[in-house]
This record gives C-alpha cells, structure tokens and sequence, in this order.
C-alpha cells in the first residue's frame, strides 16, 4: 500500500515523470505455494518498463524486491501482441499462456487466466485491472478488442491492441510438456541459470531510502535465511 500511495504521490507532483512502481512477491521465501499471478504480471509489466525506457523515471520498491533475484531480460521482454485487422494464431496464443503461467478456466474472473468459447478468447492479463474479449472473424483475423466487466461481462471499452505479459517470472521451456508445479517459481535459477537483478537494470540510477529501509530489510533478509 506505502509502494502505491509514494508512486501516486510522485506521478501528481510531476505528471511528466515516469514513475514505476515493483511490488514484492506476497508469498514467503522459499515457499510451496507461488507468488499470485497478478502480482507477478505487474512485476513484470514494471520491469518492462525499466529496461525500455529512455526518459525520466522513478522506481518504488521495497527491500524484499531489492535484494530479490529476477528473471533475465529475454524472459522479462516475452509478451504476446494482439491488434484487430491481425491474423490471431490460437495455438501459438495458448502456447505462449501455458509457457507463462495462464491458468485455462471457464469463468474469467481473475488476474492469469485464458478462455476459448468458440470464436471468442477471454484472457484477464496478469498485469492488468479487468479482462478483455479478443474477437475472431471467419478469416481468422482479430475483429474486436474489448475490455469487459467480469461480473456482469458488459463491454466496458474497446481497445486498438494489446501486449499480453506473462503470469509468471518462470517462463516454461517451448519443449516443456509437464505440468507447472506450486511454488516453481521459487526455483527459477534451475530453469534459467543466471539471474539478473535491479541493480543490472539500472547501473546508474541514484539511491534514497526512508528512515525504516534498513530495519525492514533486515527483518526480510532474516526471513530469507530461516
């Protein structure tokens, strides 16, 4: 919550600033169970930012996503791009959603997951607020973007494209058949074999920290070696 709140407070003192906001994982080091899919969309969606921009820009983070491994920049980069007039491959869509961490489900209510009801697609990307409708045409082309409500499914807004981001930080191989077990993100050092870290990303950025970093830091480094 203080992560948002500064990163509101910054963008409306100046609205031309670039202000990215990293939340950490809402789950315990090393634990079995996996980060949520919609807080591991919005890191990623954050990194994307931090490796692609070129203007002014700040970053809000916490101690536990400082000192925190990610992903290397082919896989913090993966994205899936929709855009009406398009031609939509499904199989490659599903492909990149089973690779990334979608959960397939009849209902789409939820931050990571993907539908198909006949020539309509469902997906709630990880990283945003409300899902959208992906329409399909007899030729195959993308005829419609919809941004919809999941509890009543009325068409909120129509969009001109869409950069889908991955659920997850632990991108599957393309030859990986298994299923992705709980907690594999923890793991992603197996997978990838080196990490990266903000630190990478940003060589030269200057550091301030309120008075509580260092005790807060502490307190997750702690965490991390029990």
């Amino acid at each position: 919550r203080q992560l948002v709140e500064i990163g509101r407070a910054l963008s409306g003192l100046d609205p031309g600033l670039d202000v990215v906001v990293l939340p950490p994982w809402d789950c315990l080091p090393y634990d079995r169970a996996s980060p949520s899919r919609d807080v591991m969309g919005r890191r990623l969606s954050a990194l994307r930012r931090l490796a692609g921009s070129k203007g002014r820009q700040v970053l809000v983070i916490a101690p536990e996503s400082l000192v925190q491994k990610l992903p290397p920049r082919e896989a913090i980069n993966t994205v899936f791009k929709l855009q009406p007039g398009l031609a939509l491959d499904r199989d490659a869509l599903f492909a990149f959603a089973r690779r990334t961490g979608y959960v397939v489900d009849d209902r789409i209510d939820e931050p990571g997951e993907i539908a198909l009801f006949g020539e309509v697609v469902d997906v709630f990307p990880a990283d945003a607020p409300a899902p959208v409708r992906i329409a399909v045409d007899e030729a195959g082309l993308v005829s419609e973007l919809k941004i919809y409500d999941p509890i009543s499914q009325r068409t909120e807004q129509t969009i001109d494209h869409l950069v889908l981001g991955p659920a997850s930080e632990l991108i599957w191989p393309d030859e990986a058949d298994e299923e992705r077990p709980s907690g594999a993100e923890h793991r992603m050092a197996q997978v990838y074999g080196r990490l990266t870290d903000v630190f990478e990303l940003l060589p030269a950025a200057r550091v301030s920290q309120d008075p509580l970093f260092g005790r807060r830091l502490d307190e997750s480094l702690a965490q991390v070696a029990d």
